[in-house]
């Protein structure tokens, strides 16, 4: 009972969190940046996947709303990219953000490195499973060279490194 109150309370909080950020964007700016460094909370490493899943599949115009750089982060860089992603479910929430343009090298540096880095590493884990194959499928059926040289290569095409 009290396992289903909590996820109840997380998946209503998370609804009530995104709406109030997608229809108040025009909030004074001090408002803004406090909610953006509550959303980076969202996308560190350890954070529940279910948080990740609303951030990068559900609620993706907020992921092109994070305009911020590796300078700029609120907490350590390591803690947003470790431990590696391993869930599927996030992985491709990560690679339709990237190609459905939600992030990209100038507009979101942060979240495209981000993105790239934990693609590319779930990639270049030996371990092969059925997950994998179908990520690394898809990735070889992108469009774009730069962006599939990127994943596969985990480079930033800007930036030369990650």
């Amino acid at each position: 009972m009290i396992y289903s109150l909590t996820i109840m309370f997380r998946s209503c909080f998370t609804s009530c969190w995104f709406y109030f950020w997608t229809a108040n964007q025009n909030l004074n700016s001090i408002l803004t940046n406090q909610f953006q460094e509550l959303l980076h909370f969202m996308i560190l490493g350890d954070c529940d996947v279910e948080l990740k899943l609303a951030l990068w599949s559900q609620h993706t115009e907020v992921v092109s709303s994070i305009h911020v750089d590796i300078d700029e982060l609120p907490v350590a860089e390591d803690l947003y990219f470790s431990p590696i992603e391993t869930n599927p479910q996030v992985l491709m929430s990560y690679l339709q953000a990237l190609v459905h343009g939600k992030c990209q090298p100038v507009r979101t540096p942060f979240m495209y490195r981000l993105a790239i880095h934990h693609l590319s590493s779930y990639l270049a884990m030996e371990e092969e499973t059925k997950a994998r194959h179908e990520i690394l499928k898809k990735v070889s059926l992108l469009p774009t060279s730069k962006m599939k040289h990127a994943i596969l290569h985990n480079v930033d095409s800007e930036t030369k490194t990650i």
